[in-house]
């Protein structure tokens, strides 16, 4: 019996889903083996979603290294002033773009590193969605995208990390001014 549920244990993994590790009872071994499927479960799962982040980060890297490099190329051209400015624009929004790519990494980077939360702290949460919310009205601004926060009326207090939490509404904040038409306008 304990060998039967490690073995759908694994079949579950092995179907992509998120099995808890199941309870078998007090043997020593086959709680050993349980163990060492869930961890090389955590190993799997962590490496796919390295290799998955890296490509498409790789892939996002691609377009403004290309913009820049072309930009750069140009430049070394004849042309008039304002075609000139033109380009330098072109890489220094580039090169911004690529910044901002690589700060997400890092910020992921440091989030995924966690297994729990460090300090858990009581927060504002509402001065932590408007310090979201600053974030993004620079990206928005050039997206032609207006985002419109109203503010409740009562405190929200909550325990957590101002971090990670930031993170995530900006990350949230992004997705919407990214997917959002120009002259519309983004609600909190």
């Amino acid at each position: 019996r304990p060998i039967g549920k490690i073995t759908e244990y694994a079949r579950a993994i092995e179907r992509g889903e998120r099995p808890q590790k199941p309870k078998i009872g007090i043997g020593r071994e086959v709680n050993t083996l349980a163990k060492a499927l869930d961890s090389m479960r955590n190993v799997l799962e962590g490496r796919q979603y390295a290799e998955h982040y890296i490509q498409t980060l790789t892939h996002e890297m691609k377009s403004p290294l290309a913009a820049i490099r072309g930009a750069a190329e140009l430049l070394h051209e004849e042309m008039p002033a304002a075609t000139r400015d033109r380009f330098l624009g072109n890489i220094v929004e580039e090169t911004t773009r690529s910044e901002r790519l690589i700060n997400r990494l890092l910020e992921l980077s440091a989030i995924e590193s966690r297994t729990s939360l460090e300090r858990p702290e009581s927060l504002d949460f509402t001065q932590v969605v408007e310090n979201a919310i600053q974030q993004a009205n620079p990206r928005a601004e050039l997206g032609g995208v207006v985002i419109r926060f109203q503010r409740p009326s009562e405190p929200l207090t909550i325990s957590g990390d101002a971090f990670i939490l930031r993170a995530a509404i900006l990350n949230l904040l992004e997705n919407a001014v990214d997917f959002s038409p120009k002259g519309s306008t983004i609600e909190v």
